[in-house]
């Protein structure tokens, strides 16, 4: 009797006790819904490529995560706690394919409950090509100047190319690659250095080493200069006889280095004209011959050939230059 009257209290009404209940449970589950926290996330993807392929177009490196969980959990999880693979090995020819984000949890991100990851997009497609090489020049870059009355001469690049591995399809656009910068500042003697060369395209890499030595040649800067007042002096002329008038300065142009040039004047430049051979009076006409510094050499000299007057040594002349 006990029994049929809880049975009857039990079904009374059942229509509404079933609704009361899945309301019951449906707001059990929202409530803890609405508790969860969201934490987004950048991880880098990690890429299974089969052997003898690389990537043959630009590829997202990295993928947006979405995390969901209680927000003291959600924090403690480290980059490293969770990996990305986008797993291609299945492909063994050249093409665009595309696969599904693998998300594995490890570390502290294993233990975790309630933990969702939401990769966005949950997908990625990158183009493969096949392994090719090819064989590069090297171009030296130089950033600064040399020292003041300095100047970069020739250079040469040991070795002078590099081989490169990569898609054909970059490879083809390729046929030198730049060094890193060789500076040049304070720079006034020859040296070498070793330095690295890149490659502007991410999908190339260097097969083998990427330093190469650069040796430079520094020269002293050129320059000229023309002394115009540099007065020739006789040698040779019999104690008898005396120029007069005396010999006009002549003018010098001169090439050489900018440092030595800049110390140089009149004083720094001997102009000769050889009578040794003159033994009368009369007109004459002799070359002048020039004695510069070492390092300097003679552009034009103005006249070549000087046109003077050799007379006797008198009284009234005695003491006169020649």
């Amino acid at each position: 009797m006990k029994t049929n009257v809880f049975l009857e209290n039990l079904v009374h009404m059942w229509p509404v006790k079933v609704v009361c209940l899945a309301l019951a449970v449906l707001l059990y589950f929202f409530t803890n819904l609405v508790s969860l926290q969201t934490r987004p996330l950048t991880l880098p993807i990690n890429y299974l490529l089969p052997p003898g392929f690389t990537f043959g177009a630009e590829y997202p490196p990295n993928v947006r995560l979405l995390l969901r969980g209680k927000s003291e959990s959600l924090y403690s999880i480290r980059d490293e706690d969770i990996q990305v693979t986008a797993d291609f090995l299945q492909f063994k020819a050249e093409g665009e394919f595309q696969t599904k984000l693998d998300i594995k949890l490890l570390g502290s991100a294993s233990n975790i409950e309630p933990l969702e990851v939401s990769p966005s997009p949950g997908v990625v497609t990158i183009r493969i090509e096949k392994i090719s090489y090819k064989d590069v020049s090297v171009t030296a870059r130089f950033s600064g100047s040399p020292k003041s009355g300095y100047e970069l001469g020739n250079y040469l690049v040991q070795p002078n190319t590099v081989r490169l591995m990569g898609p054909q399809s970059r490879l083809d656009l390729l046929d030198t690659v730049l060094s890193d910068l060789v500076v040049l500042d304070t720079q006034d003697a020859n040296f070498s250095t070793k330095i690295r060369v890149s490659s502007d395209d991410q999908l190339v890499r260097f097969s083998g080493s990427d330093l190469v030595e650069v040796q430079v040649a520094i020269f002293e800067s050129l320059g000229t200069i023309t002394l115009r007042q540099v007065r020739p002096v006789v040698l040779g002329l019999a104690e008898e006889f005396v120029i007069d008038p005396p010999v006009l300065p002549l003018s010098v142009k001169l090439e050489g280095s900018k440092n030595k040039l800049a110390i140089l004047d009149e004083r720094s430049v001997r102009l000769v004209i050889d009578a040794s051979d003159i033994s009368v009076e009369g007109n004459y006409e002799a070359s002048v011959a020039a004695q510069v510094p070492d390092g300097v050499s003679i552009l034009a000299l103005e006249p070549g050939r000087v046109a003077f007057v050799v007379k006797k040594r008198s009284r009234t002349n005695l003491g006169k230059d020649q």
